[in-house]
């Protein structure tokens, strides 16, 4: 097949190792940091609440280990899922509110990997000046403007004094470098919503999708074709309308920026928690921010995929050219996704075809994954691991054994045979 996407090897049997050693999960977080891959939170079938922090070394470098387990000196200090995450330098992670955040006195969380000092750790006790949101908050998306070092958080979920719910329409701006908060104008902003996404680029936040408050007790989804841009260099909202394919309206996507202008969705549901969720469609759509014009690619399996997962509350992370898509609620069956998916973002081609309506179509078609040696990629996840444990055997490598042990429990083989790229 000439038209097979070209994934370094390098890369998928690094992911593969992840996903061998990382507990599915859902409502969790993954960025890039350096050029690793950190996994943050999130819920899972056996563990619960996740506080470990294992991250992915995506170089592959021979003289460096794949993957680092630091959950025993720095683990995440609060139960930490339906929140949102920013990463500012290449040391440096934050983590904002959460839904299981309810019963802690701050907001944000500052976690630090200096390597001249070889320390990791966690400030818990970060002191910030002017107002934060409630602490509470949840169902929210950070979006970080690196130049003037700000990050923008947007509504969200939070619980009042009486234990009620509400939902928020409020924007807060963080400066990462001064630890200061300020609340920003509201005029012309959107209505109060959660399960979003924000994305920055080029001194503009696009706000995409989500659930919004329609009445005193009733929600519905946001109509995806009306999208709210706020302006970080004048303070201002505007609202704006979309063209292009029907893209159908959803909440717990992903939204990813490229280097052209452009914003990558995936997944989400059209239907609101507690419902069954229900996929919206089409699974992958791309917005070009300098026209707002919608486009829904077609999209070519390989690796013996019949369908696109139908994902929901997954996590998105970039790399290069790649867009990783881990874990997230398998709308298909109702249980968690126990794989990790790889698209080539430079790969994705407009059409006019709307895959709403015509599902199956052979124009300008992209790739999804890449067929995967596996038998291969397991010799060597079996080699590098026997090597790490016999070299070094008091480093982390008890709290991974601890969890390859779940993984075990768990059927991790099923797992491992399923993952597709």
């Amino acid at each position: 097949m000439k038209n097979i996407l070209k994934i370094p090897l390098e890369l998928r049997a690094l992911i593969v190792l992840l996903t061998w050693a990382v507990e599915p999960r859902y409502q969790h977080n993954s960025l890039i940091v350096r050029s690793n891959l950190f996994f943050l939170g999130g819920l899972s079938q056996i563990s619960g609440t996740e506080r470990e922090m294992i991250y992915l070394n995506l170089t592959f470098k021979a003289n460096i280990r794949p993957w680092e387990d630091i959950t025993a000196s720095a683990p995440i200090p609060i139960d930490f899922y339906h929140g949102t995450s920013a990463s500012t330098d290449d040391y440096t992670i934050y983590i904002f509110g959460g839904e299981g955040n309810k019963n802690n006195d701050k907001f944000v969380y500052r976690f630090t990997n200096e390597p001249k000092g070889n320390t990791v750790s966690w400030n818990d006790r970060l002191v910030t000046t002017g107002t934060p949101p409630s602490t509470n908050r949840y169902g929210i998306s950070s979006a970080v403007d690196p130049i003037k070092s700000y990050i923008y958080i947007f509504g969200g979920k939070s619980i009042d004094e009486e234990g009620q719910e509400i939902i928020n329409n409020d924007l807060f701006r963080f400066d990462y470098l001064g630890l200061t908060w300020d609340i920003m104008s509201n005029a012309s902003s959107p209505t109060k919503r959660y399960d979003y996404t924000s994305t920055f680029i080029r001194g503009f936040i696009y706000y995409i999708g989500g659930i919004e408050q329609s009445g005193q007790n009733s929600t519905n989804i946001v109509n995806i074709n009306e999208i709210y841009i706020y302006n970080t260099n004048f303070d201002s909202w505007s609202s704006n309308k979309t063209a292009g394919n029907l893209i159908g309206n959803r909440a717990g996507h992903s939204a990813s920026s490229t280097s052209d202008d452009t914003i990558i969705i995936y997944g989400g549901s059209e239907s609101i928690p507690p419902d069954v969720l229900t996929a919206a469609k089409p699974l992958l759509a791309v917005l070009d921010v300098v026209t707002l014009k919608w486009s829904a690619p077609s999209v070519q399996l390989s690796n013996g995929m019949s369908e696109l997962p139908e994902l929901a509350y997954h996590s998105v992370a970039i790399f290069e050219d790649y867009m990783i898509i881990s874990y997230g609620n398998s709308m298909t069956d109702s249980t968690i996704n126990p794989n990790v998916y790889v698209i080539n973002t430079t790969k994705l081609k407009s059409i006019d075809s709307n895959p709403i309506l015509e599902k199956k179509s052979n124009k300008n078609k992209i790739i999804i994954g890449v067929i995967v040696p596996l038998v291969v990629i397991l010799i060597i996840v079996a080699i590098r691991i026997w090597y790490y444990r016999k070299k070094r055997p008091d480093d982390g490598i008890s709290s991974m054994s601890t969890i390859n042990n779940n993984l075990n429990n768990n059927n991790d083989e099923r797992r491992l045979s399923n993952i597709s790229f």
